[in-house]
């Protein structure tokens, strides 16, 4: 599996502040290198049965990643209900 991630770094408050996972990635592991993942599922995690619901997705520090499923299954739902 391949990953690609934008390294969050930046300074506010006078603190250096820096992404757990993206600098880990970026600064300890070398091209090519494996990294364990632990993957957690949660079978209530999930979009509305009705395709036309309004959702809203709140990522607090994680970022669109985990979401984009989410919003190809949602689009893919509404081109089959919408045809």
């Amino acid at each position: 599996m391949c990953v690609t991630a934008a390294v969050i770094r930046y300074t506010t408050h006078g603190r250096h502040r820096r992404g757990v996972a993206t600098t880990y990635l970026q600064d300890r592991i070398a091209v090519g290198q494996s990294c364990p993942v632990f993957i957690s599922r949660n079978p209530d995690f999930r979009l509305p049965t009705n395709p036309s619901l309004p959702i809203v997705m709140i990522g607090p520090g994680t970022g669109l990643a985990p979401f984009r499923a989410f919003i190809q299954e949602r689009g893919k739902y509404h081109s089959c209900y919408s045809s």
